[in-house]
């Protein structure tokens, strides 16, 4: 056993061999909720090839090992549907992180509003022109909303919006979904996330084997480039117009009176 036990705290530390834990939440399955929204929402299970659904998608930094693992997983639904033709990508078209070239290309450096929202613009200017979108994959809330802010600005969707999708729970967010303005967003409760890493951090001090409720052991997933790292991964929560009250409001992490 080291000296020094390090936890990695929801961000994987890249390059190094130094260290054993991590802990985060599932955010493969954060990017499955997204995949899901669109899949239900459009109900593509149903839609024809010969009048398809038209998508456009974003990705979070290239710089944050997290976003591939959101985008991946959006992209583990979706994929049978653009492989049956009912689906069709508006730009450029990565069906996984790991086509870096096109992957790069609906990233978004530093996870900037700014830089979404002109890539958003530019689309509706360019590769979007002479397509209805019914979908964007937006893989967080300050992301979604700016994308949508720029859909907002074209006649096209000032009253139809295309399904945007979310992470975080923001407040604003929460808003917009109640709002009818975005889909959904999933919420990660930084409260259990603190809570396990204390839980985490006791079990190495006294030589035990952590066992975190809620948290599932993955040790095949996460590696930095020199190891797998024991990932011990917490539930997130998908919310929609449907439940954002009880899961955002009824658990105490917003007021009520936060939310017009």
């Amino acid at each position: 056993m080291r000296k020094n036990q390090v936890i990695a705290y929801d961000r994987l530390i890249m390059g190094s061999d130094q260290y054993d834990y991590y802990i985060t939440f599932d955010n493969f399955k954060v990017g499955q909720f997204q995949g899901k929204a669109i899949v239900e929402l459009l109900d593509l299970a149903n839609a024809k090839a010969s009048k398809p659904k038209y998508i456009t998608l974003f990705a979070g930094s290239a710089t944050d090992n997290n976003a591939f693992y959101f985008f991946d997983g959006a992209m583990s639904e979706l994929l049978p549907f653009i492989e049956k033709g009912v689906l069709k990508i508006v730009g450029p078209a990565p069906l996984a992180s790991k086509d870096t070239s096109n992957f790069n290309r609906i990233a978004t450096e530093n996870w900037r509003a700014d830089l979404a929202k002109q890539r958003m613009e530019n689309l509706l200017n360019g590769d979007a022109k002479n397509y209805k979108l019914d979908a964007v994959l937006a893989p967080n809330d300050t992301l979604a909303r700016a994308i949508i802010e720029a859909l907002l600005t074209d006649a096209k969707y000032i009253n139809n919006l295309p399904v945007v999708t979310g992470q975080d729970g923001e407040l604003a967010s929460i808003q917009f979904i109640k709002d009818g303005k975005q889909a959904m967003t999933v919420f990660k409760d930084t409260r259990d996330l603190a809570k396990a890493a204390i839980k985490l951090a006791d079990a190495i001090l006294k030589g035990e084997t952590p066992n975190i409720p809620g948290a599932r052991l993955d040790t095949t997933t996460y590696n930095t480039g020199k190891k797998f790292i024991k990932s011990y991964l917490l539930e997130p929560v998908n919310v929609t117009k449907d439940n954002y009250v009880e899961v955002m409001i009824d658990s105490g992490y917003y007021k009520a009176d936060q939310i017009r």
